[in-house]
């Protein structure tokens, strides 16, 4: 988001979306979701990372164990170790291994699309 024009947009997708996923568990993307849950927290919201572990900045390993814990606490969902293949025309993501997370709002905070 680099405008008010852009948060405008994003926030009315989020408010008409019941399930959201955030792809990518960078600074952005753990901000997003989290931020996401905190304001509307009847809203399913899923969190997806390629590796087994985040963030993947150098820290130290308990500061990443508490980042993990305090989203799911938070009711975030996690995905970890899961690479989406493709985003459907409902929303749902593809994942490489066959499995289908639901989701009709996806903001892509990978870098990468």
């Amino acid at each position: 988001m680099n405008s008010f024009v852009n948060a405008s947009e994003f926030k009315k997708k989020v408010e008409k979306s019941d399930k959201i996923s955030v792809i990518g568990t960078g600074a952005v993307g753990i901000e997003i979701a989290a931020e996401i849950k905190h304001y509307y927290p009847e809203k399913t919201v899923n969190l997806i990372h390629l590796y087994s572990l985040f963030p993947t900045e150098l820290l130290y390993e308990k500061f990443k164990e508490y980042v993990h814990s305090a989203l799911k606490d938070a009711g975030i969902n996690i995905y970890l170790e899961t690479r989406i293949e493709e985003e459907l025309a409902d929303g749902n993501l593809a994942t490489v291994d066959g499995r289908i997370i639901e989701s009709q709002f996806n903001y892509w905070s990978s870098g990468k699309k």
